[in-house]
């Protein structure tokens, strides 16, 4: 669904917003910030808005101005615009190819829409090969053309594209209006709303995956379950076994969710090109490397080693902070809060740190292709001695 009101974008909407009004529409876009934060709604949204048929001034800043009813906008619901293309990672990078095509359906007049509009998702991922192939096309833009890019590390991406995209910067939003949004939006109920929007760090994207991301939550606690048994337990032993029965749960549970993640993925969907083709006509088209249907994207990022590593910095930090506050206010994992307590009282805010510390120093090393079991080994053996 393209969503108009966009919780968090308030000064990027204004921006767009009195472009569109104005006319004065640049011919490429960076859209930055975390992942979940907004950055592919919103670039989708402007997409819909620069082709509306219909569009109408906007009484809230969370609101770009296109009617959602008309033709135009229906298609773009539909994934199924002639003037509109969507590209993404594949198997974690855009490759020259992709960006080839891209500039084949840009070389021609817009079909039914005043501009051709190009998105292409995660622009941080590109090859180098492929962003110098791009800079030709951002170099000599077309009157009709549109490229939104969207990147969660803008530096992962040539000075030369920088210099000719207009950078909108999104930011996280507090935890009481991912709550609220929640409610209104999604009709969740108070207590999960409340328990969501704390876990989601101010990320509309990440609260509303949360919401329908069971998974998640029962990997999640399987994960703090080895952790405060290891605790409770005290022994060298024990923790290397959990060490070993941590990263074996890790496998198995990602190896299942990439199994359904590419089950989905292997459905015959169509490429978002820019023409429809005559034997899929009504299907809507797929999001060229993204799974659309796949709801355990949260689940899929802890079990991960270097996300497995950041939930733990979570439980610790929050019994860091409940050490120091005796307050729920500043705990995260609200629903784990007796052992959040048990970890604060069994440690004490100086080891929790330290633990903290050592936990978001092993997601770096993780990243950098460190050996996994050593320092999951390291980090349950220092967890009982400290």
């Amino acid at each position: 669904m393209i969503v108009r009101d966009i919780l968090g974008c308030s000064d990027a909407i204004r921006v767009l917003n009195a472009s569109l009004n104005g006319n004065s529409l640049s011919h490429a876009y960076l859209i930055t910030g975390p992942d979940g934060v907004g950055k592919t709604t919103l670039a989708t949204a402007l997409g819909c808005a620069v082709n509306c048929l219909n569009p109408f001034e906007v009484e809230n800043s969370r609101s770009l101005c296109f009617c959602g009813k008309c033709s135009s906008c229906l298609k773009m619901e539909a994934f199924s615009h002639p003037d509109y293309t969507f590209v993404g990672a594949d198997n974690g990078t855009i490759k020259i190819d992709q960006i080839r095509k891209i500039q084949t359906v840009l070389s021609r007049v817009a079909s039914e829409g005043r501009f051709k509009v190009c998105v292409i998702d995660e622009a941080d991922k590109m090859t180098e090969e492929a962003q110098n192939c791009l800079l030709k096309t951002l170099e000599e833009p077309q009157g009709d053309t549109v490229i939104v890019l969207t990147a969660e590390n803008m530096y992962g991406l040539l000075p030369t594209i920088l210099s000719r995209c207009y950078v909108l910067r999104l930011r996280p939003v507090g935890r009481n209006a991912v709550e609220d949004w929640l409610i209104s939006r999604f009709g969740s109920d108070r207590e999960k709303a409340k328990l969501i929007a704390s876990l989601a760090s101010g990320l509309p994207g990440k609260a509303a995956s949360l919401l329908s991301d069971t998974e998640y939550f029962r990997i999640r606690e399987q994960i703090f379950k080895i952790i405060v048994d290891t605790l409770k337990d005290g022994t060298v032993g024990y923790a290397l076994k959990s060490s070993e029965e941590l990263l074996a749960f890790l496998k198995k549970e990602g190896e299942k969710l990439q199994k359904q993640s590419v089950k989905v993925d292997e459905e015959p969907l169509e490429e978002n090109l820019g023409k429809t083709s005559k034997r899929t006509k009504a299907k809507p088209r797929a999001k060229e490397g993204r799974n659309r249907d796949f709801t355990g994207k949260e689940a899929l990022k802890i079990v991960s080693c270097e996300g497995c590593m950041s939930v733990l910095a979570s439980l610790f930090a929050d019994a860091m902070r409940y050490e120091i506050s005796r307050s729920e206010e500043f705990v995260d994992n609200i629903d784990y809060l007796s052992e959040v307590k048990y970890i604060g009282q069994k440690m004490g805010y100086n080891k929790c740190m330290d633990v903290v510390s050592k936990a978001l120093k092993d997601v770096a090393a993780v990243k950098s292709r460190g050996n996994t079991r050593m320092i999951f080994d390291d980090f349950m053996v220092d967890l009982v001695l400290a």
